[in-house]
């Protein structure tokens, strides 16, 4: 099985396999506009064999290849879903359905769940993950100074449409941002991202370069 560019025809993934796969598509985590990736879903069925396949987009890695039963029906429940839910039918000696099983998959690292709640901009929730988990809260504190410096970029497009700011939500991602970076220690990252993210406009960009200024002098002392 293979996929291929659908512009220049390279191929970008090939699975080596000597059997027709029939399978099945959904998308299980939503496109990230920062930097595009998403992750998909595939039922594959095998010579009655049937497995979930976790293809992560763009580089075609395998997340992950989970066994289920036969027939199993996807429920798709959207991108805010946490796990994969699915349908596995029950059959009697001759054959027929007697009941439906209702199944969930998931996440068994708290890394791959927290990825997830970031992907998802979910981070108040990130946070109380990570405290519970003893994970690093600077994951969460970086990705979402990224997410608000795009939220402020000029240039920003959502759906093919041009992302139009009030004051007052500029003013509030102004805030959020510092608040953010100031919660902080890696000086080098908070530099580097106030320096390259583009404002909406001269002020909010002397103010950021002048906390970038403040920030390198911390890491010379």
């Amino acid at each position: 099985m293979k996929i291929l560019c659908g512009t220049s025809g390279i191929e970008l993934w090939n699975e080596d396999t000597e059997d027709n796969i029939q399978f099945n598509i959904i998308q299980i985590q939503q496109c990230s506009l920062d930097n595009f990736s998403l992750q998909l879903l595939l039922l594959l069925n095998k010579e009655d064999e049937f497995s979930f396949y976790i293809l992560n987009i763009p580089s075609f890695e395998r997340a992950a290849v989970v066994s289920v039963g036969k027939d199993p029906v996807l429920l798709q429940l959207g991108n805010e879903a946490d796990s994969i839910t699915y349908l596995e039918p029950e059959y009697d000696e001759v054959g027929n359905i007697i009941r439906f099983k209702l199944k969930c998959v998931v996440d068994g690292l708290p890394e791959t769940r927290l990825a997830k709640l970031l992907n998802k901009h979910k981070y108040d929730e990130a946070e109380e993950f990570c405290i519970m988990f003893n994970l690093d809260v600077n994951e969460v504190l970086k990705s979402k100074s990224k997410h608000l410096c795009d939220l402020l970029n000029p240039w920003q497009t959502l759906n093919g449409n041009s992302m139009i700011l009030n004051f007052n939500s500029i003013s509030k991602h102004i805030e959020e941002l510092f608040l953010t970076m100031d919660r902080l220690d890696d000086h080098e990252f908070v530099t580097t991202i106030c320096i390259n993210a583009p404002m909406i406009d001269i002020q909010s960009t002397c103010h950021l370069l002048t906390y970038a200024k403040k920030r390198l002098a911390m890491t010379i002392q």
